[in-house]
């Protein structure tokens, strides 16, 4: 076999294109900014508004943290791509003196695109006097100013609107170095033959050991999918993201530190750093104690803490966090542990039922004879889901929010499902009973009530569908369901002190969201349910709307409805796709419904017809 062909290096060549595209400067939203040197005794905030037609509104903003002191702070005021005749730069929000030392409009790649003399800047609003002194520019906001303001006007108007010919320059330019690389790899299997060898044994260990497969395809995804919290000191509790703690300015934490935030794009990321995050520091002080973690005594003089359903205390992970007295490392190691179960728990799905023609369920518990070597199509099929399952939209619109865990625990509820309907000996079915119950109690634990408990219902009833589709005897289905209904008693005894203390606190809890409401998405935005790039168009300053999966599944669902034809006679199929809906179920029922389903019962397919000579 030749891997140094004209096709493959065309491959290679969308790849790189491909690839590269986030790290293009002229392609991202923040290719422009407002670039401010500024001085000032005390912290603060320095803002810019920009105009795009709707005048200056809170919606088209770009902020930035400064920190006090003798020190400059350059901050880096992002400008959305368009046309400006002028921008309102607010220096401050208090009525401390500040000093402007420079200011120009930064292009992609960091060159000067327009040098701002000081001068341009006008005052406007609360501010007593403007004075240079020495080449900077002393800004005298009045007594009591919460709002200073400046104003740069732009003769001709400012673009920031990237060229064709940037944006190919830029292309090219990074994907060149990629396409190097991979044609130079091309070239070595082509060439040498011990790492032919190795790719043989490589895809040969993977289709005899297709679990240890996906494993290891889901930790790869996961690093790449969040590789500035493992290889570039971010996390995902940082205070940089934007959440005001203990002061309601920035720098928001005492100490120094860096007090440059990202902007979001309307991620939720409040649940997470004012609630569960101090809530792992009160467990830890609890268990230290010799207690159990039920009261929290530091919010309005003691309220319930495991009865609100949302401590976390129970899920598996959750204990190295208490452990570690709520350190950001360990919630880190958290959010990708929890990612590479999800990834994992997806693929193995896709793993355990295949569907298509010529397809055999590999995992079924095979008799000896057959072993456990995977068909490569359904293992080419569980890899491709495992490797997009870390790159959904979900993961972007809930960023570190706390339904991040019940999504990543979801699919294996399901899974344990489809592997007590495929299991053949009381042994097996107790082994997948136990880990339904372990799936089911790390999911009502992850740390939300409507989104956890919402999953919770619909893995399981989409998991007796299976179940009741599967090609068993009905003695064989009582048996089993019998079993499930021991195994859910037994669940509902376990975690009564959740749900029973959470029923009984829920008669006299007051919430903010009494007042019920309820958004629905337009039909024509379907689209948008599988990828949130087709969202992003029409919000304010792009930002995200709504939870969804990506365009890799969309392809697999296309793929689906084209050869619906030939799952007519796999019901597990059928029994699956309509259950498997919500904005976090869609994260485990989409890729269900893209990477393949079928039939687990035991009886394989039938062959495909004979054929005339």
């Amino acid at each position: 076999m030749r891997f140094f062909t004209l096709p493959a290096l065309l491959a290679c060549a969308l790849f790189s294109a491909v690839v590269v595209v986030p790290f293009v400067p002229a392609t991202r939203p923040d290719a422009f900014a407002l670039e401010v040197t500024l001085r000032s005794a005390m912290a603060g905030m320095a803002k810019v508004y920009f105009d795009t037609g709707a005048g200056f509104n809170e919606y088209q903003t770009s902020q930035m943290a400064f920190a006090g002191g003798s020190a400059a702070t350059v901050c880096r005021l992002p400008l959305p791509p368009g046309k400006y005749a002028m921008l309102r730069f607010d220096p401050t929000e208090r009525d401390e003196p500040i000093v402007v030392e420079t200011a120009r409009i930064a292009g992609p790649g960091g060159q000067t695109v327009r040098a701002l003399a000081l001068t341009e800047l006008r005052p406007v609003n609360e501010i007593a006097r403007v004075e240079q002194r020495g080449g900077d520019l002393q800004v005298v906001p009045v007594a009591g100013a919460k709002d200073p303001q400046l104003f740069v006007e732009f003769s001709p108007p400012l673009d920031t609107r990237s060229g064709l010919t940037d944006i190919v320059t830029g292309l090219l330019r990074r994907s060149a170095g990629v396409f190097l690389l991979l044609g130079a790899l091309l070239l070595l299997f082509d060439r040498g033959p011990v790492l032919r060898i190795r790719a043989k044994m490589t895809v040969a260990w993977a289709q005899s050991a297709p679990r240890g497969a996906v494993a290891a395809v889901a930790a790869l995804a996961v690093i790449g999918s969040a590789y500035p919290v493992v290889f570039l000191n971010k996390s995902f509790v940082s205070p940089n993201l934007g959440t005001t703690l203990l002061y309601d300015t920035y720098p928001t934490l005492p100490g120094p530190g860096d007090s440059q935030t990202i902007d979001v794009k309307g991620s939720d990321i409040g649940a997470i750093m004012w609630q569960h995050v101090p809530f792992s520091m009160v467990q830890h002080r609890a268990l230290a104690q010799g207690e159990l973690p039920l009261w929290n005594r530091y919010n309005a003089l003691g309220v319930p803490l495991l009865a609100q359903g949302q401590s976390m205390f129970g899920d598996p992970l959750h204990f190295l966090v208490v452990a570690a007295n709520g350190r950001a490392w360990a919630w880190d190691l958290k959010y990708l542990c929890a990612k590479w179960l999800f990834a994992c728990g997806l693929g193995l799905i896709v793993l355990a039922v295949p569907c298509g023609r010529g397809f055999r369920p590999p995992l079924a518990d095979p008799d000896p004879v057959a072993g456990t070597r995977a068909h490569f199509p359904a293992l080419t099929g569980a890899l491709l889901v495992t490797l997009a399952a870390p790159f959904i939209g979900f993961f972007v619109c809930r960023l570190n929010h706390p339904a991040f865990f019940s999504v990543c625990y979801a699919p294996w509820a399901l899974y344990a499902w489809i592997r007590i309907t495929q299991a053949r000996d009381r042994r097996a079915v107790t082994g997948w009973l136990a880990l339904l119950l372990v799936a089911n109690f790390a999911l009502m634990s992850s740390g939300t009530v409507k989104e956890a408990y919402m999953l919770l219902a619909s893995m399981n009833f989409s998991g007796a569908c299976v179940l009741l589709a599967a090609e068993l005897s009905w003695r064989e289905r009582l048996v089993k369901f019998i079993a499930l209904a021991w195994a859910g008693v037994l669940f509902v005894l376990l975690t009564a002190p959740v749900w029973a203390t959470f029923l009984n606190t829920l008669k006299q809890a007051y919430t903010g969201y009494n007042a019920p409401s309820a958004f629905q998405i337009q039909p024509t935005l379907l689209l948008g349910a599988f990828d949130e790039i087709f969202y992003r168009p029409i919000m304010a300053e792009q930002r995200t709307f709504n939870p969804s999966v990506n365009f890799l599944i969309l392809l697999g669902l296309v793929y689906f409805l084209a050869t619906l034809r030939s799952y007519f006679q796999q019901r597990a199929v059928g029994a699956r796709a309509p259950r498997l809906r919500g904005a976090q179920a869609r994260a485990g029922g989409g890729v269900n419904r893209g990477g393949g389903g079928g039939g687990p019962g035991r009886a394989p397919l039938a062959p495909p017809p004979k054929t005339r000579k």
